[in-house]
C-alpha cells in the first residue's frame, strides 16, 4: 500500500508535475541523512520534492503511465552517493524517465579507498563509466567539496561545483562564546567502512580518551548519530561508570541536538554530520576521519588541521588537540563560522540558479515564507 502522505504529493505531482521533482537520496536511519534531507526540503519550498527510489511501487507507476506524469524533473540529494554501485541503478532509471535537474552537494565516494579495503572489483570501472553518463545528463551538479570535485575531475567529469555540504543549510548566524567549563561532546561510531578496518582500534582509543577527559574534570557528553551509535555509546558508559559521561539519545531532534552540541565547548566526532552539525554551532570539532568523505569536507572547510584519520590515531596526539585548541577557542570559532557562512551562502547561490533555470524563483519575501513554513513543518 502506498503512504497516505506519499499518494498526496503524487497527486499533487500528477496536477502540476512542472514543481515537481524525483529525490533521490539516501533514506536510512541516521542523523546525517534526516539532517541533509530536511535542509534541501527547505531551501525548496517552492518546489514538491518526493522521495523516489528504485523500489517496487515506482516500477509500478512507470509501467502504469510513466513516473514522468508525476514528475518532470529529478535531482540527487545529499550524502556520499556518487560512484556508489548500489545507487547507480536508481539514478539510470530516474534519469531515463524525467529531466536530470540538479545535485545538490553530493559527496563522491573515492574508489581507490574502497578498492584499497575490498579489492578492485569493489567498484568496477564500468560503475564509474555510468555514473560519469548519468552526471553528464543533469543541467546544474554540485558537490560536497573539493576532493570530491577532484576525484570526479580524475575521472572524466570536470564541471562539478563545490557548495559546501547542505547541512550547512543549519550554519547559525551567530557565534556563541565558550564558556570554557571543561564541556566536551564525542561522537563514538564502529559503523560502516573504516581506513584499515580500524573500527576497533577506533573505538579503543576514544573510550580512553574519553576516561582521560573524566579524570581531568571534563563532563563528557556522548552524541550517537544512528541506532548502531546509540547501543555502543550505552556500552561505552557502561564500561567507564561515570557519573561525569552523559547521553543525548535522540539525534531526531534536530534543534535540540544543535543546542546541545552549542553547550560544549568542544566536541570530537567520528560521524561526519555529527561534526557539521557541531560547525553549524560554531563549536570548535576533531574529525575522527574514519572515510575520505570526512577530509572532503574538512579540507572544503579551511578546516584540515583538526582531522585525523582512524588509521593514524593516537592517543597522547589527540590530548595534546584538546589541549591547544581550549586554549584557541575563539580563533576556531570565527574560522568555522567564517567558512560555513560562506559556503551556505553558495548553498542559495546554487539553489537560486536552479529555480531560474526553472522560471520559479520567488521574491525574496515569497521565498522567506515558504523557507520558514517549512521549517515548522519540519
Amino acid at each position: 500500500m502506498i503512504d497516505p502522505a506519499l499518494l498526496v504529493k503524487l497527486c499533487g505531482g500528477f496536477a502540476d508535475p512542472s514543481r515537481s521533482v524525483a529525490h533521490v537520496r539516501g533514506k536510512f536511519e541516521n542523523f546525517g541523512d534526516i539532517l541533509v534531507a530536511d535542509a534541501i526540503a527547505a531551501m525548496f519550498p517552492t518546489l514538491r520534492l518526493i522521495d523516489c527510489g528504485l523500489s517496487r511501487k515506482t516500477r509500478w507507476l512507470d509501467s502504469l503511465v510513466g513516473i514522468r506524469c508525476f514528475y518532470r524533473y529529478c535531482c540527487l540529494g545529499g550524502g556520499t552517493t556518487i560512484l556508489a554501485p548500489d545507487w547507480l541503478p536508481t539514478l539510470q532509471f530516474v534519469c531515463s524517465r524525467t529531466t536530470p535537474l540538479f545535485t545538490m552537494g553530493t559527496g563522491v565516494i573515492d574508489p581507490e579507498f574502497v578498492r584499497g579495503l575490498y579489492g578492485p572489483a569493489a567498484i568496477a570501472d564500468t560503475c564509474i563509466e555510468g555514473w560519469i553518463e548519468c552526471l553528464e545528463k543533469f543541467r546544474f551538479v554540485s558537490v560536497r567539496g573539493v576532493e570530491s570535485q577532484r576525484i570526479l575531475a580524475e575521472h572524466g567529469f570536470p564541471g562539478a561545483r563545490v557548495i559546501g555540504d547542505p547541512a550547512l543549510y543549519y550554519a547559525r548566524d551567530t557565534i556563541a562564546p565558550k564558556r570554557a567549563a571543561k564541556y566536551i561532546g564525542v561522537n563514538v561510531s564502529n559503523y560502516s567502512h573504516f581506513w584499515g578496518h580500524s573500527q576497533v582500534e577506533t573505538i579503543r582509543i576514544l573510550c580512553d580518551l574519553i576516561s582521560w577527559l573524566t579524570r581531568e574534570g571534563w563532563t563528557v557528553t556522548l552524541f550517537p548519530s544512528m541506532p548502531e551509535d546509540l547501543t555502543l555509546s550505552l556500552s561505552v558508559r557502561a564500561a567507564l561508570d561515570s557519573e561525569r559521561i552523559g547521553i543525548f539519545g535522540n539525534y531526531a531532534d534536530r534543534e535540540g541536538l544543535l543546542d546541545g552540541l552549542a553547550a560544549q565547548d568542544l566536541f570530537v566526532g567520528v560521524k561526519l554530520h555529527t561534526v557539521i552539525a557541531a560547525c553549524c554551532v560554531a563549536t570548535p570539532a576533531i574529525m575522527i576521519g574514519y572515510q575520505p568523505k570526512c577530509l572532503d569536507f574538512m579540507r572544503t572547510m579551511d578546516l584540515e588541521a583538526y582531522h585525523v584519520r582512524t588509521d593514524r590515531l593516537n592517543l597522547d596526539n589527540l590530548i595534546n588537540m584538546i589541549r591547544m585548541m581550549s586554549n584557541d577557542l575563539e580563533s576556531i570559532q570565527r574560522q568555522q563560522f567564517q567558512s560555513t557562512q560562506s559556503l551556505r551562502g553558495r548553498l542559495f547561490d546554487f539553489r537560486d540558479q536552479v529555480l531560474r533555470s526553472m522560471g520559479t524563483l520567488p521574491k525574496p519575501a515569497t521565498m522567506q515564507r515558504g523557507i520558514e513554513l517549512r521549517a515548522k513543518r519540519n
